[in-house]
């Protein structure tokens, strides 16, 4: 492993542990268990935590999981700790070391490179906070997504150098050879014009396909199966993403739900969990398999027949889930 790649795997472990930790402060808040400032207080005696109490993960079991007062703390604070420090080092590992990210169509300069590395990172860590308040208390709070989408908005306009794939290619005119195929003019000559473009068709299609999911559960079910919080979740996603992107997400989301819905219901027995986790899932096995998704599929995104069908295949699998989640929910848990 190269020194650059073994230095910024080892920044992102550290910078991962501490962001876990504000990240997890963040959850409390948001939960109304915490103000964000001044410091983290224990709910219990009111005081502020020592300095070392403090210390991502490490604080946490060196206090065996007390106060200084004896009364217990919130157990999910090092959960998300270990899981962002995890998925940041994971992250970085498989950007720069296995190319996960590295398609022949999009060449990011050597700067913005590295720039959409720590772009994806913030993304990374918006979903956990998303993810973390939807398993708490159903609901995913508009000022995680909505900041998250105004940001993302802004740092592709800034750059014009952070998008995943083009926002568009004509494959019918690939160019033969190691050319690839052809890219539009106005894209190499106003990149900050297109960065925005892509972003925000990915912010149009993730948030708008989740909100015509929800009428459309509206209209079959008779009550609203996904709330307004995955569309705003979606939202984001597609902010940082561009649209094809956002595609795969919604086609594995609905994998994701069987798969991890099945596992959880099996281990402790819960009937329901929110849709936005699977979301976020999805958005991660994206972020970390780009390369693999794309390359073979790629054809596809300029062949308006096959994305309708793909399209109108998706929203008939997902129906056809959040009918079976309706079903699900009605299981009495599994006592314990």
């Amino acid at each position: 492993m190269e020194n650059t790649t073994v230095l910024w795997c080892s920044m992102s472990l550290v910078v991962g542990a501490v962001a876990g930790s504000a990240i997890a402060k963040w959850i409390l808040c948001l939960d109304g268990q915490q103000p964000f400032l001044p410091r983290l207080k224990c709910i219990g005696c009111g005081e502020s935590f020592r300095a070392w109490r403090r210390l991502p993960v490490v604080g946490y079991f060196a206090a065996r999981g007390r106060c200084q007062c004896g009364h217990r703390l919130d157990s999910s604070i090092p959960v998300v700790e270990v899981v962002t420090m995890t998925l940041f080092a994971a992250f970085t590992l498989a950007y720069l070391k296995f190319g996960c990210q590295t398609v022949a169509e999009v060449r990011p300069d050597w700067q913005w490179y590295y720039g959409r590395l720590v772009f994806h990172l913030i993304l990374i860590g918006l979903l956990i906070v998303a993810t973390g308040t939807d398993l708490r208390d159903y609901f995913i709070p508009d000022q995680v997504t909505m900041s998250g989408t105004v940001l993302a908005l802004v740092a592709a306009f800034g750059t014009g150098d952070f998008q995943m794939m083009h926002v568009w290619i004509d494959w019918s005119h690939e160019v033969p050879g190691l050319n690839g195929p052809y890219i539009p003019d106005w894209i190499k000559h106003h990149r900050h014009l297109h960065g925005l473009a892509n972003s925000l068709a990915g912010a149009v299609l993730g948030g708008g396909s989740i909100w015509l999911l929800g009428r459309l559960t509206k209209i079959v079910l008779g009550e609203y199966s996904v709330g307004v919080g995955d569309a705003t979740l979606m939202l984001m996603v597609g902010a940082f993403v561009g649209w094809q992107p956002v595609v795969f997400v919604l086609c594995l989301a609905p994998l994701c739900a069987i798969a991890v819905g099945l596992l959880v219901w099996m281990v402790v027995g819960r009937p329901y969990i929110s849709f936005g986790p699977y979301l976020s899932i999805a958005t991660l096995i994206v972020l970390f398999s780009w390369t693999a998704l794309w390359v073979p599929n790629r054809l596809i995104f300029s062949h308006w027949p096959t994305m309708l069908g793909l399209a109108l295949g998706t929203l008939t699998v997902l129906l056809l889930l959040l009918l079976g989640l309706r079903g699900y929910r009605s299981i009495p848990a599994r006592r314990v």
